[in-house]
């Protein structure tokens, strides 16, 4: 605790150092999805860092084909237009993708598949 002098409006100010956690902080955790930033990323940010993925997890020469799990969201972005991201992201790194929405993914999360053994791959071309 801490007295201060008197102030110019006649009044004694007292101050205390908080050595407890707030109500809110006793009640509540962060959130798993943002980790208490209050936000998730953009579908587009997803996509871009399933471009990363791509690139490390694609071999020139090789066709592969890949399942990929992703927010409703995500999958949207992914599908609109006729699927023209998906063609361009094929096109570029020769592989195949098969998109399915997942509404218990988290929004800021995708998950890939080897569509040959169903196998989860995400893991093993993350950075």
């Amino acid at each position: 605790h801490k007295i201060l002098p008197i102030n110019d409006f006649g009044m004694i100010m007292m101050t205390r150092q908080r050595v407890r956690q707030s109500v809110i902080e006793r009640i509540s955790d962060p959130c798993p999805t943002c980790e208490g930033l209050g936000m998730v990323f953009s579908p587009v940010t997803v996509i871009a860092k399933l471009e990363r993925w791509l690139m490390r997890a694609s071999h020139k020469g090789e066709q592969k084909r890949f399942l990929v799990i992703t927010h409703p969201l995500v999958a949207g972005e992914l599908t609109a237009d006729g699927n023209e991201r998906i063609h361009e992201l094929e096109n570029f790194y020769h592989v195949r993708l098969e998109c399915f929405p997942d509404p218990t993914t988290n929004p800021d999360e995708f998950f890939v598949l080897d569509a040959d053994t169903g196998e989860g791959i995400t893991e093993d071309f993350s950075n």
